[in-house]
């Protein structure tokens, strides 16, 4: 509420007081008045009484549309890259703090020649198409994971993201740039963020396998259809181990429960997903011995 709002309703509770005042002294007998006087006062207080309610109320949902819209993707309305980076943040200092071997994980997802989209149908089909695998992009996790838009970085070769956080203790998701997603996965271990990231490549696979035909979508002029949409994912999970080659020094980097080596790792693991051919999930991390 503003200052303005405060002010008004100030001199509102002014009057109200002065009404309220006049209809007491009435009451006692020391005023003198009309039941049509006593009708008009009570009339006053009530439309004062709803127009305050009024801008209370219209307040509060303008605070909460602002709240939502700091944490929320415009578009895909999956939670944003400051959501993200306060949730991971949580998720791993709890994994940490529990210990006892308690592991979380992260999958990152790219569009394949997402742009192909774009100048083949337009933007407008390519916003469809990342609403749609926002929408979808849940069903392949888990119920207490959660999903948001990804922190995007200038080159591949150094992406270091600052913070990330989302949603309920189960499957996190979120996009930030472009076509990039990501998901928290709460305590899960290798294993589990290995299934769930190839779940996601193959519901992504399945669900676009026809999806420009079945909506009869016409390419732009000159340019050829596109069959199927598909997604590269990459994945990393605490406590394990992986080379880094940033600055063309490979380098052995324990992630432990740190949230930048852990996105470091998930994000070369999609971009091994690219180079190996795309629609498939891959990692660069390994157990420790």
């Amino acid at each position: 509420m503003g200052k303005d709002d405060t002010d008004t309703i100030v001199k509102e509770s002014g009057k109200h007081l002065d009404d309220i005042t006049r209809l007491a002294d009435a009451a006692k007998g020391k005023t003198p008045m009309t039941i049509g006087q006593v009708e008009v006062i009570e009339m006053r207080l009530r439309q004062r009484f709803y127009a305050a309610m009024n801008r209370l109320i219209g307040s509060e949902l303008e605070n909460r549309v602002l709240k939502e819209r700091c944490v929320s993707d415009g578009l895909t309305g999956i939670t944003n890259r400051m959501a993200f980076a306060l949730y991971l943040r949580e998720v791993l200092n709890q994994s940490e703090k529990v210990g006892k071997g308690l592991d979380a994980s992260l999958i990152t997802i790219d569009g394949d020649f997402f742009k192909e989209v774009n100048d083949r149908y337009g933007h407008g089909k390519g916003d469809e198409v990342l609403i749609k695998l926002a929408g979808l992009l849940p069903s392949a996790a888990r119920a207490y994971d959660h999903l948001f838009i990804k922190p995007e970085a200038d080159n591949e070769d150094d992406r270091f993201y600052v913070d990330l956080n989302g949603k309920t203790l189960e499957v996190l998701s979120s996009r930030e740039g472009g076509e990039e997603f990501a998901i928290v996965l709460p305590n899960t271990g290798f294993e589990g963020a290995q299934a769930a990231a190839k779940r996601v490549v193959d519901k992504v696979r399945e669900s676009f396998k026809d999806y420009f035909e079945d909506l009869n979508c016409t390419p732009l002029p000159g340019k050829e259809p596109l069959h199927g949409f598909t997604v590269s994912v990459g994945y990393a999970t605490t406590r394990t181990i992986f080379t880094d080659l940033k600055g063309h020094t490979p380098m052995k980097i324990d992630i432990g429960y740190d949230e930048r080596s852990l996105v470091r790792a998930a994000d070369l693991g999609r971009y091994k997903a690219k180079r190996e051919g795309r629609d498939r999930s891959c990692t660069v991390c390994e157990k420790k011995e």
